[in-house]
């Protein structure tokens, strides 16, 4: 072959998403929604849910697939994560 059949294809360009990290007032706002609950302990239930995902970096699928037997006395072993692969997040000081 003398030359590449593909020297006058034009590339594709690569789509970059941008994340856009929440405002302060933002999570205080969702923090008082979920306070809103009429139900005392599905209230708790979602300020838990919404520490764990903005404090240590889990994903909802992560949260909720969480076993007593995966919580350690100062991290987390999150089993079959994004990618299906296991990793331990350390607890921050707020949510213990």
């Amino acid at each position: 072959m003398d030359s590449n059949p593909f020297s006058k294809v034009s590339q594709l360009l690569q789509q970059i998403k941008e994340i856009y990290p929440l405002k302060y007032e933002e999570i205080k706002r969702m923090i008082v929604v979920a306070r809103q609950c009429p139900y005392k302990y599905i209230g708790q239930k979602n300020i838990v849910v919404l520490m764990f995902t903005l404090d240590c970096e889990l994903l909802i699928s992560e949260v909720t697939g969480l076993e007593e037997r995966n919580v350690l006395t100062n991290q987390i072993a999150i089993r079959n994560s994004k990618n299906n692969k296991d990793r331990s997040v350390v607890f921050k000081t707020n949510v213990k």
